[in-house]
């Protein structure tokens, strides 16, 4: 019976003359082997040969302690895996033997993967054009075929993490762009993954929780096996990866590397226990619009899940260590940080922590909705259709958003209609939390510097607006959006502005009016008391303007401000037949 079959790791960028000679000798001693056994394989019986059992190796025996330390050195070197008895070892080790004579040697973060010859053509680069990547063609399990990942925990467990983050979360969470070959996360993250301990666990963390929370946003309940099993492995990895993070950081000599900055989002953006003690004690309701997109990079999961105080401290003074979101260099992480700052400011009605970072890579991380809308203030006012309403207290920074709003729903309606088949994802993503970091950002009335004459419609705008990005344009969860309190705050400014005399000056402020009624009253579908104040207030703004009709309110009034016809007209005809009701 022949040996068993070994495995050699070696370093394919080495940076001393020592690592190279190292290098040479397990190459040459790799040949010399894989030759040997060759010469026996043809002196031997074939039946010994075919019998010949499949190798095993676990991931403690794949390296040397001193290849361990090099594969998972600071500069992340390539590896090369070669697999003896492949027919192109030999020749693969030949060339790797005169490029390491060289003393110029560049650095690489790239993996580079001897694949068996059946799946050698996929990765060709004729192939690589194709709509599939070698990550998708392949998969996590064959793209470490000998399961060398930097961890104790079990293979399968990690493989199967991997590919949902490789086919589901990534994807998702940052949309390829129409020009890219590839998600922003799947090129950044997944070699952080596989070469550095610490962004592992965190991001095995992250592909649990989010796997967890879509079972509990369906039918399963918090007891059913497999959320308790997926608890159960969170639990080991939040607490291996705060255990790593913590390490990390108190090493004097250690720098904030982006693996650590990945590491600590993952942990600030889910307490889990929280999230879960939500869906025990607050029984999901049904939005109050029907927003489209509103899976967009999983907004609908990420905006369930509770932040952990503490660990997003941590991550705001982290960044502000490494100098802000400009210095983060691996692609998609500075745009989902600041992501994940909208999506916390949008939940506590806060100004965002973050700047605002795009997600499609323009060379350009300064983006505007100036810029967006290629315009400056001066004109805005100029073609703005309502520019009456500037006299009443609208100012620009807020007219500006809604026109992006305007302009956002158009796009949305052609996608959703089919008329825009090649739409970038990733760009609608970045005018969506573009458009919600500036709404998030504008001051209230009481924080707006002092002005010569009143702004009595400033406040109700900039409140309604609130309230239908964070239901249509940006929907966060009705579990965690904060609707109850906007509306409440939206009634007291309309009291406070004064409806009868402030909003009678001109047609336009009056449609306006209606607007804020409607948006107002859908909101507090759920508080009768509530919804009766606004109903009433519009029917009363429906008499004093003659419009009778749903159809007419919608062409007349609605359509000119805000309204996405597929995700509002539904709640909007319910409201309208409520006014009728208590008006007849």
């Amino acid at each position: 019976m022949s040996p068993p079959q070994r495995y050699s790791f070696v370093n394919a960028r080495p940076q001393t003359k020592a690592e190279k000679r190292q290098t040479r000798t397990a190459i040459r001693s790799h040949i010399g082997r894989w030759t040997q056994e060759n010469q026996q394989k043809t002196e031997g019986s074939r039946s010994a040969a075919s019998t010949r059992a499949s190798p095993e190796l676990s991931r403690t025996d794949s390296l040397s302690p001193g290849e361990s330390v090099q594969s998972q050195s600071q500069h992340h070197p390539r590896l090369k895996v070669a697999r003896p008895g492949d027919t192109d070892s030999s020749s693969s080790a030949s060339n790797f033997d005169q490029e390491s004579t060289s003393d110029d040697v560049d650095d690489d973060t790239g993996l580079t993967v001897t694949a068996p010859p059946r799946l050698r053509p996929r990765l060709s680069p004729a192939s690589r054009s194709t709509s599939h990547s070698f990550i998708q063609v392949l998969g996590s399990g064959v793209l470490d075929p000998f399961q060398t990942y930097p961890s104790a925990f079990p293979s399968s467990l990690i493989s199967q993490c991997h590919e949902y983050s490789l086919q589901v979360v990534w994807p998702g969470l940052t949309p390829r762009s129409v020009s890219g070959s590839e998600s922003a996360a799947i090129k950044g993250w997944f070699p952080m993954a596989l070469n550095d301990t610490v962004a592992l666990h965190s991001l095995l963390f992250g592909a649990l929780s989010h796997q967890r929370l879509n079972l509990l946003k369906g039918s399963t309940q918090p007891d059913d096996p497999a959320v308790i099993r997926l608890e159960q492995d969170m639990r080991r990895c939040e607490a291996e990866s705060i255990t790593l993070i913590n390490k990390a950081l108190r090493d004097p000599n250690n720098v904030i590397t982006d693996a650590i900055l990945v590491s600590v989002l993952a942990m600030a953006t889910n307490a889990w226990d929280l999230t879960l003690q939500r869906f025990q004690t607050q029984p999901a309701t049904q939005p109050v619009f029907d927003p489209l997109l509103k899976s967009l990079q999983w907004l609908d999961v990420y905006g369930l899940l509770s932040a952990h105080p503490i660990h997003a401290a941590g991550l705001v003074q982290l960044v502000a260590l490494r100098g802000g979101l400009k210095n983060i260099e691996t692609t998609g992480l500075a745009a989902i940080i600041s992501y994940s700052g909208v999506i916390q400011a949008s939940r506590t009605l806060t100004q965002p922590v973050f700047p605002f970072i795009p997600l499609a890579d323009d060379g350009d991380r300064t983006a505007t909705l100036w810029g967006m809308l290629g315009t400056c203030p001066s004109e805005l006012r100029d073609e703005f259709t309502y520019s009456s309403l500037f006299n009443l207290g609208l100012t620009v920074e807020l007219a500006v958003v809604w026109v992006a709003i305007q302009r956002y729903e158009h796009g949305v309606e052609i996608f959703v209609d089919g008329a825009l088949p090649d739409l970038d994802l990733s760009r609608l993503c970045d005018r969506r939390n573009l458009i919600q970091h500036t709404l998030l950002s504008l001051p209230s009335h009481t924080d707006l510097a002092p002005a010569a004459r009143p702004r009595p419609i400033y406040e109700p705008m900039r409140l309604a607006m609130l309230i239908y990005s964070l239901t249509v344009i940006f929907p966060l969860p009705p579990q965690t959006a904060p609707i109850a309190l906007l509306t409440r705050q939206l009634k007291a400014a309309l009291r406070e502005s004064d409806m009868r005399s402030s909003w009678s000056s001109s047609h336009q402020a009056q449609r306006l009016l209606m607007w804020i009624l409607v948006i107002g009253g859908v909101a507090v579908r759920d508080v009768a008391e509530e919804r009766l104040w606004f109903v009433a207030a519009l029917g009363r703004m429906s008499a004093r303007t003659g419009i009778k009709k749903f159809d007419d309110l919608k062409k007349n009034v609605l359509k000119r401000i805000l309204w996405l016809d597929r995700a509002c007209d539904a709640a909007g005809r319910s409201l309208w037949a409520e006014m009728l009701e208590l008006g007849g």
